[in-house]
């Protein structure tokens, strides 16, 4: 476990509470005499000492400095992973950061060695204000606070095994809107068949989303995933394929989309029809029992007749195929309580009102 501000200004402690090393921070503009600090880290060690406090498994007590100090009573400068041994405030985040990329290649850990550094400074900056704000509100003094309040390795090691970023739901329909739009903006200087401003319309009324309405539209754009329940680096959430098959069923169909529902409806029945970022990567039936097994797809079956994509054909109804794949039960359609017939739609069936 890790002990702030308690013991030292930070020490080891074992699985037992008890103390593995004693660690003082120091950053000076110039080498110092410290024998008078280091007489006082000794008499504490040897307190604890005294009272059993110390690890079968302690090391020794340490100062972390910029300079070659003067030191005594057996205690170490520590020696960093510098051409001097010493560590500058500047090189500290490259050292964090050099220390967690050894470690995650020796553990195979995946994830950002950066994000994982910041992760783990975040933790310290919190613990730290928890500590006096106890102390602020309970009156008690810091010392028997801190000690009482290590921090476990358990939830630093948790954080360095860990590879997705901790976002809400919000925040994370928000990163998905940011990619799609990132890469349409990038397909937009390469399409050479633009079909007018339809794709430049949809970008910028895509924008304009509250979050309670994008977060529905993202659902309904991924019907085959529990995307906003994914992981943030998933391969759909930021996935260049998925954003352009958006592209291509938006700047393809003919009809232009209703952007008060994100939508089309024909008009002769009222058939709606929702766009997807269901693409040609996989047939149409490879689809089917995603969406049907999907419990964020319920919305977009109860609403919508088609969900049209940049797929190859048309399916008509995504249950029959999903039961043939997966043995799934048949659906009741005139039972009030199921949702409606849903179909994959290609594009080049609905622009020829082939549904």
């Amino acid at each position: 476990m890790l002990n702030l501000e308690g013991y030292e200004d930070f020490a080891i402690l074992d699985s037992k509470n008890l103390i593995v090393s004693f660690h003082q921070c120091k950053c000076i503009n110039a080498p110092k005499n410290y024998t008078t600090e280091c007489q006082v880290m000794s008499d504490k060690h040897e307190y604890w000492k005294f009272y059993n406090m110390l690890s079968p498994d302690y090391d020794k007590m340490y100062f972390h400095t910029n300079q070659n100090n003067t030191y005594d009573c057996g205690i170490s400068n520590y020696i960093y992973n510098t051409p001097n041994g010493l560590c500058s405030p500047k090189q500290i985040s490259k050292l964090i950061n050099n220390e967690i990329s050894v470690l995650c290649h020796q553990r195979n850990l995946a994830g950002s060695a950066t994000t994982k550094q910041n992760r783990l400074i975040n933790i310290l900056i919190k613990h730290i204000e928890y500590l006096h704000e106890e102390q602020i509100s309970t009156q008690q003094d810091m010392f028997d606070i801190a000690c009482a309040n290590p921090i476990p390795f358990s939830e630093l090691i948790k954080v360095l095994e860990i590879d997705n970023d901790d976002l809400t739901m919000e925040e994370k329909a928000r990163t998905c809107r940011h990619h799609i739009i990132l890469e349409m903006h990038s397909r937009l200087l390469t399409c050479l068949k633009l079909n007018g401003t339809k794709v430049v319309d949809f970008m910028k009324e895509l924008d304009t989303l509250d979050d309670y309405s994008l977060i529905q539209f993202v659902r309904r754009l991924f019907p085959d995933e529990d995307i906003l329940n994914s992981h943030i680096d998933s391969i759909s959430i930021k996935s260049k394929d998925r954003a352009d098959y958006l592209f291509n069923t938006i700047n393809d169909v003919t009809d232009l989309i209703d952007y008060t529902s994100f939508d089309w409806e024909r008009t002769v029945d009222k058939v709606k029809q929702s766009p997807s970022t269901l693409g040609s990567n996989k047939s149409p039936e490879e689809f089917c029992p995603l969406i049907v097994r999907n419990p964020y797809s319920n919305d977009i079956r109860r609403d919508y007749r088609w969900i049209v994509g940049d797929i190859k054909h048309k399916v008509d109804d995504i249950d029959v195929v999903a039961n043939c794949y997966t043995s799934i039960l048949g659906i009741n359609y005139a039972h009030i309580t199921q949702p409606q017939k849903v179909g994959l739609l290609d594009i080049n069936s609905k622009n020829h009102g082939n549904y």
